[in-house]
């Protein structure tokens, strides 16, 4: 009974030990596209749209992966589908890294549209800086009419409380 007791763990234990190995050879290719991830938006061939775009591709597979894992066997259909699925990745990695977008560009339309942005903010300032002295003047127009109008009021009265 022992015998068979060890002989039942020995089994369990390789077939864990064959699944984790399959598991890490799938890890360690998920790490490897991750640093060319990196790489490629600190060399600004990755736009951060396109890398985020790209993480998420990875957090697709690594669910996968773990659906896959779950249930203790990962059969070759399994593993091809992950093998496809990371190989499609890794294909959209590189058609992304060798696009012709790039940060810096990405950068400079942002500059320039910041500025272009600042030059009719700029421009609406100073027409609505001339409305707001047309309104100022009418204001000042109205309050001076006022102030003659209440002068007249005070004048009329007192002539009437004199007489």
């Amino acid at each position: 009974m022992k015998l068979s007791t060890i002989l039942l763990m020995a089994a369990t234990l390789f077939l864990s030990f064959s699944v984790n190995a399959e598991g890490s050879k799938a890890d360690k290719r998920q790490d490897l596209q991750r640093k060319r991830i990196k790489q490629g938006v600190r060399s600004g061939e990755l736009t951060k749209r396109e890398a985020k775009n790209l993480k998420s591709d990875q957090k697709k597979i690594k669910k996968i992966e773990r659906r896959l894992e779950s249930d203790g066997k990962v059969t070759k259909a399994e593993k091809r589908r992950l093998n496809k699925a990371q190989n499609k990745t890794s294909k959209k990695i590189f058609k992304k890294k060798h696009n012709k977008k790039d940060r810096q560009a990405k950068k400079d339309r942002v500059k320039k549209a910041k500025k272009k942005k600042q030059r009719i903010k700029h421009a609406r300032k100073k027409s609505s800086a001339k409305a707001t002295s047309r309104i100022n003047k009418a204001r000042k127009k109205q309050v001076a009419k006022k102030k003659k109008r209440v002068a007249h009021a005070r004048r009329k009265h007192s002539a009437q409380s004199n007489d």
